[in-house]
Order: structure tokens, then C-alpha cells, then sequence
């Protein structure tokens, strides 16, 4: 047996397992927000095999741990700290998103020097519906051209705009 010849090894391959239970149901879950709905087929095909929710999308649970900070302790939150960074950052918004427009307005107070893009008709994976102007914004924030759209200036949720 693995576990007799090498334990380690046998420790692995159970940790992996263990990862797969834990990610699938989750990842199936939000499936539909990774591309807009309607638009699985630009899913990758190493991604379709996740929909009958037998394949690990490749994800980690235990590297997708969030830091969740001790608001008892004012020390121990990074918002403080992160005000004072006035590196630029970029943060793209897809329409689909499953995570809440309020994470990107806190961002936004977060960070001093922050654009944020909405990006219509995309899912979370932004490459997969819109790579050509995912492309265009990242490489003109980081070439320091001008912007490739307008950025998001408001805190009011941009899809709620578009009722």
C-alpha cells in the first residue's frame, strides 16, 4: 500500500481528495457566474467537465482562505495601512460577478489610487467572454496610457443602472 511505502505521499493524494469534495460542489455553484448566463460555451473545455461536478476545476479550497480581520483589534485590519498606498491599482468589475459590488466599493476606500472598470457581458473569468478589452485596459494601466474605457466612478452598483 502507498500509505506502508510512502506516507507522505499517501498524505498528499488524501489532502487532494479531500480538496476535490470540498471544491466541486462549491465551483458548480458558480458556474453560472463565471460566464454570463447563455455563454458556456465560451467556457474552456478543461472547465466543461466540471458541470456534472466529477472533475476539480484545479482550485485549491485552502489557498482560496480569505483574510477576515479581527475588527476587536484595529492592528490587526489591513484597510488602515492599505489608505496610506497610493500605488496605482486596477480592479475589473464583470456585469455577471458573483461577488457583491459592495467588495469593489470598499476597495475603492480602501485603496487611494484605485480605477475600477465594469466590464459588461462577462462572468468572473473576464478572459473567456471579453479577452480582447480585458487585454486593452491591463495593458494600457500598465504602460500608463490613457484609459481603454472610462473607469467606474460611482458607488452605486453599475448593473443596477442598467434596468
Amino acid at each position: 500500500m502507498l500509505r506502508d511505502r510512502n506516507p507522505e505521499a499517501a498524505e498528499k493524494l488524501v489532502s487532494q481528495l479531500e480538496s476535490e469534495i470540498l471544491v466541486v460542489p462549491s465551483f458548480r455553484q458558480t458556474l453560472g457566474t463565471v460566464v454570463c448566463k447563455g455563454d458556456f460555451n465560451k467556457l474552456p473545455s478543461d472547465l466543461i467537465g466540471v458541470l456534472d461536478g466529477h472533475e476539480n476545476p484545479g482550485v485549491n479550497p485552502y489557498v482560496l482562505q480569505r483574510l477576515i480581520p479581527d475588527t476587536e483589534r484595529a492592528e490587526a485590519d489591513p484597510h488602515s495601512a492599505l489608505r496610506e498606498n497610493h500605488t496605482p491599482a486596477i480592479l475589473l468589475y464583470p456585469e455577471c460577478n458573483y461577488l457583491s459590488w459592495s467588495g469593489a466599493v470598499d476597495y475603492r476606500k480602501t485603496l487611494p489610487n484605485l480605477k475600477i472598470y465594469y466590464i459588461p457581458k462577462a462572468g468572473h473569468y473576464i478572459q473567456f467572454e471579453q479577452p480582447e478589452l480585458l487585454r486593452r485596459v491591463i495593458l494600457t494601466f500598465l504602460l500608463d496610457q490613457p484609459d481603454a474605457i472610462s473607469p467606474y466612478k460611482t458607488d452605486a452598483d453599475p448593473r443596477r443602472n442598467q434596468l
